[in-house]
């Protein structure tokens, strides 16, 4: 996939964004050892409701789940891994782990996009690399006698979305010589819009397309170079069409 190819699709037609992998996980009625798996059969504490674990203890599950998407007509899907950084999955006491369970979903993602691609040749299918906003804010306190307190720091959301970017690429890249394509919605609030752009995509040498639409930031990117803009809904914001169009047209 190049530049060129994703902006004709673009002009040519909408193009379908998956549905939710939550409710999707719901209807295969796991138990608890279908989270665990072998590897974590003796960890402590519940896992069962960690969703992002799957990808590595029941890849079968994830992968028939974006298969199912992609046989319905959708052209992007999105990794497992909407809270696969180590602010969430304090709560499953498993930070050490969020590197891994990025590196899953990648590749098992690029598998089933390119397999599937192999097997439809008139379909050309873009993995999304899903970020979540942590279950934490930095902009308010939890604790409402103390204002000033905050439960997260920027240095913690800009280290938890670097480890998991890093790792998402990385497993997107499946050991290959060419880079990995990605699509990443980054669901937090417009007011991280250029500490995100400037510093975070900015370190990890990407080139970025962004769009606020209705309260939420999306971002675009692939590896090595590539850069383009993808929005699901609304109306593209007109200061962020005039920075895109300007970097385009200085490429």
């Amino acid at each position: 996939m190049n530049k060129e190819r994703f902006l004709r699709l673009l002009n040519e037609r909408i193009l379908i964004l998956d549905g939710g992998m939550g409710t999707m996980i719901q209807s295969f009625k796991l138990n608890e050892q279908d989270y665990r798996g072998e590897r974590f059969a003796d960890f402590p504490g519940q896992l069962k409701g960690n969703n992002d674990l799957l990808c590595i203890t029941r890849p079968d599950v994830i992968q028939s789940i974006h298969r199912q998407y992609l046989d319905a007509g959708a052209d992007i899907f999105a990794t497992n891994t909407f809270n696969a950084n180590a602010i969430s999955m304090a709560d499953y006491a498993m930070e050490a782990y969020v590197r891994e369970i990025n590196l899953a979903a990648g590749r098992l993602s690029r598998e089933v996009a390119d397999t599937y691609m192999a097997e439809h040749p008139d379909r050309t299918i873009f993995v999304a690399g899903s970020i979540g906003p942590t279950n934490k804010t930095a902009s308010m306190s939890p604790d409402v006698s103390d204002p000033a307190y905050r439960a997260v720091t920027y240095k913690d959301l800009y280290n938890a979305y670097k480890e998991q970017v890093e790792g998402l690429v990385d497993g997107g890249e499946r050991e290959r010589k060419r880079p990995a394509d990605y699509v990443v919605f980054d669901f937090v609030r417009t007011r991280w819009t250029n500490i995100f752009r400037t510093d975070f995509i900015g370190l990890l040498g990407f080139h970025t397309a962004y769009t606020y639409c209705f309260g939420w930031l999306k971002l675009l990117f692939r590896s090595g170079g590539y850069e383009a803009l993808f929005t699901r809904v609304g109306e593209v914001c007109s200061l962020l069409y005039q920075r895109l169009s300007e970097r385009w047209i200085a490429e």
